[in-house]
């Protein structure tokens, strides 16, 4: 059985009203339902609680839901809790056993099970039956929803994975601030990451610590992340000219996605001597077509200087053909007579 439910200290709520389609009649106008918004006593939110209750079956033959659902602040799912005395029930109305919240808990926690692809018409009323008694569950599904309880667990998937995940996270980004985001930023939760990136790159204050921690996550990220870092620092930064430098660096020390960085200094030019110069001391770092990126970024700028060309200049005897070439070419172009 799954911990008994439990107020954390320090803890508060907030209230919100949603009107929500029920899975199992989405022919019926939306009902209206209350979300529990909790934020720890530092005031960021940390997630959601909902009590749902109703039956589970179109006959209404099953026991009755009657759970409180969790998410994280992110719309993830983070736990179920039953009312003492009122387990979840399977066929014949026979309480969960500590495998069934077991196998339930793995379930709710993937947002893509094929459970997605099923209406609650496809459960209750399969074409692809294992035996014929009511309630019979598809093949497909039968390996992921809990034995005996194809209702129950399909009807929970579709509440905790189905309309609410997105509106949660609206509530969320609607309740940020600094100190939510600093933290968020610092973590090793890549959806969570993902999510922060997002909404910082929508917010309109300036923080120092955003930027210092957005150069971290851009010194060591995926394209898309890096991607989402890039839109987002820009506004935090101390300078447009700062920005460049350390994107510049950055590129020096990454191993991949070191193209998006070049694209992006390529769009902010025309560029500093120091950064052209920052950039140029990371190419021998960079991989042949990324250090050929850096090298249209210097065409692209006509700003040089007599240390810019010598650096180029160590590049002329590179092993890279084309390199060697264009440096050569930049060399000849720019060297002072």
């Amino acid at each position: 059985m799954l911990p008994a439910d439990r107020a954390m200290p320090g803890h508060t709520t907030i209230p919100h009203e949603l009107r929500l389609p029920d899975p199992t009649r989405p022919d019926l106008p939306e009902q209206a339902y209350t979300i529990h918004q909790r934020f720890e006593s530092a005031g960021n939110p940390v997630g959601f609680r909902f009590h749902l209750s109703g039956v589970v079956c179109l006959e209404e033959v099953c026991e009755p839901l009657d759970v409180i659902l969790y998410w994280d602040a992110f719309g993830r799912f983070k736990k179920l809790v039953t009312p003492p005395g009122k387990p979840l029930t399977k066929n014949e109305h026979e309480p969960f056993t500590e495998n069934d919240y077991q196998m339930l808990d793995r379930l709710l926690r993937n947002p893509h099970t094929v459970l997605a692809d099923y209406t609650y018409k496809d459960i209750a009323f399969p074409p692809d039956a294992v035996d014929g008694v009511s309630g019979a569950t598809p093949t497909t599904v039968q390996a992921v929803v809990v034995p005996g309880a194809a209702y129950t667990s399909w009807v929970l998937w579709h509440w905790v994975n189905g309309a609410l995940p997105p509106l949660l996270r609206a509530f969320t980004q609607a309740s940020t601030s600094p100190d939510f985001y600093a933290e968020q930023l610092g973590s090793d939760d890549p959806d969570a990451l993902f999510y922060t990136l997002q909404w910082l790159a929508e917010e309109t204050f300036h923080d120092a610590r955003m930027y210092d921690a957005l150069l971290d996550v851009l010194s060591a990220s995926s394209d898309i992340i890096t991607e989402l870092a890039l839109k987002a620092i820009s506004q935090h930064a101390p300078s447009a000219d700062r920005l460049h430098q350390d994107i510049a660096r950055i590129a020096g020390q990454r191993s991949s996605s070191v193209h998006q960085l070049l694209a992006y200094l390529e769009k902010a030019s025309p560029l500093s001597i120091e950064t052209l110069e920052i950039l140029a001391q990371a190419i021998p770092s960079l991989d042949a077509l990324d250090a050929l990126d850096a090298f249209e970024i210097f065409e692209q700028n006509q700003t040089t200087s007599t240390q810019l060309v010598a650096m180029v200049a160590q590049l002329t005897d590179h092993d890279d053909p084309f390199l060697a070439h264009r440096a050569r070419a930049y060399v000849k172009q720019h060297q002072r007579k």
